[in-house]
């Protein structure tokens, strides 16, 4: 079954059309020729007693009118023989003659006992050596009038091959309609498919490349997906040489600055008046250059903290209290307003406590008087009396390697970022009339 599959999606879009197409046909054909032939069979003959019976009618309604044989011959059907039994008289149409004496005995016996049981009408069938006929013998008793009609096999046959033939016809039609709008279809996808490809071989090959397909179905969405896509590659290889660019400017500083230092220091010479001031520029720039190891280890361990802690839940209530016993001695003088609840949020501890560590110390970076930090059963908010945010940095600060105008190495809010969203949580930042406010909504 596999293999069979793995060859009918081996075809080309057209070549399977083909195949669905005729295997429909031919499935289609089967079943008419089984099943519906039986039931045609059937139509036809019900088609045919309405024809007998019809004839029938005509001739009593023009009997009433008239006592002669004329009624019998005005009615009279190249196809349909008609013999005709009255109290005076009997009459039959030369046709009637011709049949052979085998069917006229059969049709008298069958005729004489429908009499005898005083039936109004018979339909039946008779046979000879070369034809088959249908009878109908109809008896009213009101006219007192039996009629006997005939109607041979061929003008059924003749009648049957017709329907077939419109009812082929009309299948042959309706299946080229359908065909020639399935091939209009088919086309359409395969031109949008044709420049998806070449869209993605242009890509592919570091070519500036346009996809406009006008479409909004599934393949228009997925044209849209690769471009969105294709911006997003584009967007982040910038970000990533940003990224390199900043990272060597952020490293070459304190590491130029120490090997300076050092080699001065080295031929006797104290650049910073004293060997203890030299050696205290040293350290310094040697804790940057680790808080920034520090933070780059620690953006990439995120991701691995995330995806192992994504069935895990705290009470982020008890991770703020351990937060602020320990970040609170970084200005003592900034008063720590908070109001919290208990809340169970996604994810470790630790993730957690970093988000919060890094919200704060931004915080603390830009606060005048006080910082305010709202736990609730639907968010987490932290708001400080701080400068406003232009819209530029309120759309860019959690974005890895932006600084703000007193920040550290633009890596603390984008490891924010990167942790409330993979836990499925919003954050965002906005001016208060204070201040500003970083918010982390649990609902979304």
């Amino acid at each position: 079954m596999k293999r069979k599959h793995s060859l009918f999606s081996d075809l080309s879009l057209t070549q399977q059309l083909v195949g669905i197409i005729l295997i429909f046909v031919t499935v289609f054909l089967s079943f008419f020729f089984v099943y519906l032939n039986k039931n045609i069979n059937n139509f036809v003959r019900v088609e045919m007693e309405g024809v007998l019976g019809n004839a029938q009618e005509g001739v009593v309604e023009n009997y009433k009118r008239e006592d002669t044989g004329m009624f019998l011959e005005s009615n009279n059907d190249f196809n349909i023989s008609h013999k005709i039994w009255t109290k005076e008289a009997q009459y039959q149409t030369q046709s009637f003659r011709y049949l052979s004496s085998d069917v006229r005995n059969q049709i008298n016996l069958i005729t004489q006992q429908l009499l005898t049981q005083k039936k109004d009408f018979a339909f039946f069938e008779v046979s000879d050596a070369d034809q088959q006929y249908l009878i109908a013998i109809l008896n009213d008793a009101d006219q007192e009038i039996t009629v006997v009609s005939t109607l041979s096999n061929a003008y059924r046959q003749e009648f049957k091959s017709r329907l077939i033939s419109n009812i082929l016809n009309a299948i042959f039609a309706i299946v080229f309609i359908l065909f020639a709008i399935m091939l209009i279809w088919v086309t359409s996808i395969i031109h949008s498919l044709g420049k998806i490809q070449d869209y993605i071989d242009k890509v592919s090959g570091g070519k500036q490349a346009e996809l406009n397909l006008s479409r909004q179905d599934e393949i228009g969405q997925v044209g849209e997906a690769l471009v969105s896509m294709n911006k997003e590659i584009l967007r982040q290889e910038g970000v990533k040489e940003e990224l390199i660019q900043n990272i060597s400017h952020d490293l070459k500083t304190p590491i130029a600055t120490i090997k300076s230092y050092g080699e001065s220091i080295k031929d006797g010479i104290y650049p910073y008046d004293t060997l203890e001031k030299s050696v205290d520029v040293i350290i310094e720039h040697a804790n940057r250059l680790e808080q920034k190891v520090y933070s780059l280890l620690l953006l990439n361990r995120m991701e691995y903290l995330v995806s192992t802690s994504e069935d895990k839940t705290i009470d982020l209530k008890a991770v703020l209290e351990k937060t602020l016993l320990s970040v609170r001695v970084v200005r003592p003088e900034i008063n720590i307003i908070t109001q919290l609840e208990s809340s169970i949020f996604k994810g470790e501890e630790e993730s957690w406590r970093v988000v919060c560590e890094n919200i704060l110390d931004n915080a603390f970076r830009y606060a005048k008087t006080y910082i305010k930090i709202t736990l609730t059963q639907d968010y987490l908010s932290f708001e400080n009396d701080g400068i406003p945010l232009t819209s530029e940095v309120i759309e860019t600060m959690f974005k890895a390697y932006e600084k703000g105008s007193d920040g550290g190495f633009g890596m603390g809010l984008s490891i924010v970022h990167r942790v409330v969203e993979a836990y499925g949580y919003d954050v965002y930042a906005e001016n208060t009339q204070d201040g500003v406010i970083v918010k982390i909504n649990k609902t979304t």
